[in-house]
């Protein structure tokens, strides 16, 4: 909707949202047996702000929540992946890079975790996010953009930093809003599936 917003602004052009599909389907583990840590998924490049997640955690583990960030993904920027690489070693103890995964290396290392962040400020829809909500995890996002319409839910998207923590924070010490969040997601999660895009899709060739 975002997108088609500015398709409209721009060129005078209706457009319908098709969201895309999250491809593969993701383990069911069930939510006692996930580790209590984070997953960020997709490129790791400037854009990213990966440096921005890793700070948020780091001021989410100084009140005394001991989480976990596995980083996921290739890099496309040798001197940011310098800089990246930096950080890690300097929080090897908590921060773990994972490379090159194969498809069902990421569902499944997804599906093991409770939570997903991310931290592109404008993702024009943010298939990252869309992968960590199918596959179970409660996701943290910056308010802008399309991933907006993938969360839509105000408890789990964030301006700055300090809010960041302050919402990280109350979800992960708050077992019953855990609960309600996830079936919350689970429900977008449902419309983020290959048999609803290939259904929406139909209709729209039908309609042309």
């Amino acid at each position: 909707d975002w997108t088609g917003n500015l398709v409209r602004r721009l060129h005078g052009i209706e457009t319908r949202t098709v969201r895309p599909p999250v491809p593969g389907e993701f383990p069911a583990v069930p939510w006692r047996e996930r580790e209590d840590g984070f997953v960020c998924i997709g490129r790791i490049s400037p854009e990213k702000r990966i440096e921005l997640i890793i700070e948020i955690l780091v001021q989410v583990r100084s009140s005394g929540r001991p989480v976990h960030l596995h980083l996921v993904g290739t890099f496309d920027d040798r001197a940011y992946a310098r800089r990246i690489r930096r950080l890690i070693a300097e929080h090897r103890s908590w921060v773990l890079l994972e490379e090159n995964l194969a498809r069902d290396e990421l569902a499944r290392l997804v599906a093991q975790h409770r939570y997903g962040i991310h931290a592109m400020a404008l993702e024009h829809f943010g298939m990252a996010v869309a992968e960590m909500v199918r596959g179970g995890c409660i996701v943290f996002a910056p308010n802008g953009g399309g991933q907006v319409e993938i969360i839509a839910n105000d408890r789990l998207l964030y301006d700055n930093t300090t809010e960041a923590v302050a919402k990280i924070s109350a979800v992960l010490s708050d077992p019953d809003t855990q609960v309600e969040l996830r079936a919350d997601l689970a429900t977008k999660a449902d419309s983020l599936s290959a048999e609803r895009f290939v259904r929406e899709m139909q209709e729209v060739v039908r309609g042309f």
